[in-house]
């Protein structure tokens, strides 16, 4: 179980190094690089969410099953 929790954890700081990556990156061509930045915006924040629910998720499970057992 902790393994998983480690995975997770470490997936959502990469993820959230990549947002913030690409949310500080100079464009050089202003109307080209805009889409592709808003694209990887939106594509790398429903990444960040997902394993922020991931991470609930697991962490409800086990303390679920603390409570039973």
């Amino acid at each position: 179980m902790e393994a998983d929790v480690m995975e997770i954890v470490v997936f959502i700081l990469v993820t959230f190094w990549h947002f913030c990556y690409f949310m500080n990156k100079p464009s050089l061509q202003k109307n080209a690089a805009d889409k592709v930045r808003i694209k990887y915006k939106i594509q790398i924040g429903c990444l960040f969410l997902k394993s922020l629910f991931l991470f609930g998720k697991l962490v409800f499970k086990q303390l679920f099953l603390e409570m039973l057992f």
